[in-house]
């Protein structure tokens, strides 16, 4: 199909497989409380259903050929002059998977939620790997997310009506399980909204707060007027739970920073947190200190005067850099 450009529904096969996997999705978590199975089957089908529409938008914006769906594009001169071309021609050619599809809006300067995809792909791709793994908690969860994105792809991307896209019953049950959703996580975050988060890395963070019983991100505070988030008292909304507040914060920044840290390893830069020398917290590279006990490094070595790091610090006697650490141990050991 070359420039497809077209709105219609009926033109394309892919936004019909699209509208397709989210209802079947939808009906699968409607006829989840007789069969606890089909909740899984319903992640599964939404989130196919949100790559595919991701797609459709691609395949629109795709100026011959479908082009913007594969994943490896090169320029060829045709007789229309040079077009960029499947590497492939003529034979099967790999089309783009989930973070490609991210990469590729980002590229064309398309607004995607991906911090919501990601939700939907985790959970996904735990059930495919330990299947009844996760709670109700989670899946509505996720589902609430897939909503938020559905929506944009159909009314800001494509300029469809969902309602009559996906149907009527679907496009309710959706809006519902939102609605129920975005009221219980009101409800944690005005909890919340009196704590002094110190630090821009910890309010960012909250996006990961999670429950280790339940994996509900629905985490309130026992008592809304408490300021000072090392004395909050942290429950489960969804489950009731107890959550203790450094490891809820440690974990929920891990999981904020990492794609920092990925990144950091693959590419060999340095990473963006560390263990605090001084009480195993975590130290922050870009904040200069210890989120949990307020640790910061400063200081010169002694002998050369240069800037002492987080590894000097913790491999030597606090006051020297790390060569002229080394050549006093040296000497201590001759």
């Amino acid at each position: 199909m070359s420039g497809a450009k077209t709105s219609s529904t009926g033109a394309s096969p892919l936004l019909a497989n699209a509208a397709a996997s989210i209802r079947l999705g939808i009906e699968d978590y409607q006829a989840s409380d007789d069969d606890k199975d089909r909740v899984l089957s319903a992640v599964r089908n939404v989130y196919a259903g949100v790559l595919l529409l991701c797609k459709e938008v691609l395949r629109r914006l795709s100026p011959n050929d479908e082009v913007l769906l594969h994943s490896e594009v090169v320029p060829k001169r045709g007789e229309n002059g040079i077009q960029f071309k499947p590497r492939y021609e003529g034979r099967v050619n790999r089309t783009i998977d989930k973070q490609e599809i991210i990469d590729r809006f980002k590229t064309l300067g398309l607004q995607i939620n991906d911090r919501k995809i990601n939700s939907i792909s985790k959970v996904r791709n735990d059930i495919e790997h330990y299947h009844s793994r996760h709670t109700p908690a989670e899946i509505d969860s996720a589902l609430s997310d897939a909503f938020i994105v559905i929506w944009d792809l159909t009314r800001n991307h494509l300029h469809e009506d969902p309602e009559k896209l996906f149907g009527q019953d679907a496009w309710e049950t959706l809006t519902e399980i939102k609605a129920v959703f975005d009221q219980a996580m009101k409800t944690c975050k005005d909890s919340l909204s009196a704590i002094n988060w110190e630090t821009g890395t910890l309010e960012a963070a909250l996006e990961g707060f999670r429950c280790d019983a339940c994996g509900s991100p629905l985490i309130k505070q026992l008592d809304p007027a408490n300021t000072d988030w090392r004395d909050a008292r942290f429950q489960c909304h969804k489950c009731g739970e107890s959550i203790n507040s450094e490891e809820l914060v440690r974990s929920a920044i891990e999981d904020n920073l990492s794609g920092a840290a990925y990144i950091a390893i693959k590419d060999g830069g340095d990473p963006p947190y560390e263990d605090c020398p001084e009480c195993g917290g975590v130290y922050i590279f870009e904040e200069g200190r210890c989120l949990m006990c307020g640790f910061e490094l400063s200081g010169e070595c002694a002998v050369c005067l240069a800037e002492l790091t987080l590894g000097d610090y913790m491999a030597g006697d606090g006051g020297l850099c790390s060569y002229h650490q080394h050549v006093l141990d040296k000497l201590r050991d001759e």
